[in-house]
């Protein structure tokens, strides 16, 4: 009987949508291998089902013990006894280095380098770097960073900051091969009915920019029932409001729209993106799934990860920083669909499995 390699799998466990399929397209593409997640039972459940994903659920118990443990020791030996009994360490996810604040900046520094001194081996695939402030931070990972086996950011502008480092690589994002994952699972693109998609993100906005966005996000759903489309608005992240702004809008709209709330039901929002005729997406993995999936979109920047994958991919259409999103006119932010661009990322698919360079020698 061969023995199945054992990985414990650290990423960012709250039902947000990209990060969950990181952790499918990982499990899929290594099917004789076992992979460990841990996290809250609600956040987890939704993987039960795929054979070689394993879960350890933290219960109130272990939270507890975790708690005391890091508090008496500073170390989490809940974490390190996991860590020690697998054989590699898979830490993935996109934004997983911010600069948290000055105060906790001790605290912090201390538990992420326990977690790599506890790994047995530990890979990082498809972080983006920061935001951050200081230069304290940055020298404290590129120091880490030199005791992983194998690191992989997923735009240049990271990259920029440890290429000197031999450990450390680029690749455009994971899901950009989303395709593969899709040809598997047998997910087909079925024209039905004609409507747009739009994921709008809660958390990227003040008060005043909500209103706007809500505003803005009625009328465009206005201008295309005018023109007999559809709209779709998708949560990709309910723990961090999505529904909430959705609810916002609609009341504001005072009209029936369709609402697909990501949790954990992929396929069904894999779908919905195919067989859209246009997607405006706030949130990061909505931009790369319609890239993948070649249906035109209107990115919505709320952070430089967006610009910086924009601005690697050379994407010439039409998009906005979210604080210019109510400024733009109807038919500025419809052009993208009116005009049917694509931006050809198809290098950027195929550059994108050298994220997995490491763990094809290791795994299979």
């Amino acid at each position: 009987m061969i023995k199945h390699k054992k990985i414990l799998v650290e990423f960012y466990a709250k039902k947000n949508f990209g990060d969950d399929m990181f952790v499918r397209i990982i499990a899929d593409r290594y099917p004789n291998t076992d992979f460990y997640i841990f996290g809250r039972t609600k956040y987890i459940d939704p993987f039960k089902d795929i054979e070689n994903v394993h879960l350890l659920r933290d219960t109130i118990l272990i939270r507890l013990i975790r708690k005391i443990c890091k508090k008496l020791s500073g170390r989490d030996y809940i974490y390190r006894k996991r860590a020690l009994r697998s054989d590699l360490v898979l830490r993935v996810g996109g934004s997983i280095f911010p600069e948290p604040k000055k105060n906790l900046l001790t605290q912090y520094f201390k538990n992420e380098s326990n977690k790599i001194s506890d790994s047995p081996k530990i890979v990082i695939l498809g972080s983006n770097f920061g935001p951050y402030k200081s230069q304290i931070f940055l020298d404290f990972w590129r120091k880490e960073f030199k005791k992983c086996s194998y690191v992989t950011v997923r735009d240049k502008a990271s990259y920029a900051l440890f290429d000197d480092i031999k450990k450390v690589h680029y690749a455009p994002d994971i899901l950009l091969g989303i395709n593969s994952y899709l040809t598997n699972k047998k997910i087909v693109k079925k024209k039905k009915e004609k409507y747009v998609a739009i994921s709008v993100v809660s958390k990227a906005h003040n008060k005043n920019e909500r209103q706007d966005f809500v505003k803005k996000i009625v009328d465009l759903i206005r201008y295309y029932n005018d023109q007999n489309i559809g709209v779709v608005l998708m949560s990709f992240c309910e723990d961090e409001g999505d529904m909430d702004l959705i609810k916002e809008i609609q009341n504001a709209s005072r009209k029936e729209v369709k609402v697909l709330n990501y949790q954990g039901n992929v396929d069904e929002v894999l779908n919905c993106i195919q067989n859209a005729e246009y997607v405006i997406g706030s949130r990061f993995h909505s931009i790369i799934m319609a890239l993948a999936m070649r249906v035109p979109c209107y990115p919505i920047s709320y952070s430089n990860k967006t610009e910086n994958l924009l601005h690697d991919i050379h994407f010439d259409g039409n998009f906005s920083k979210i604080t210019e999103f109510s400024d733009k006119t109807l038919l500025e932010i419809d052009k993208n669909r009116v005009k049917k661009y694509i931006c050809d990322v198809t290098k950027d698919e195929v550059a994108s499995e050298s994220h997995f360079r490491f763990t094809d020698d290791f795994l299979r």
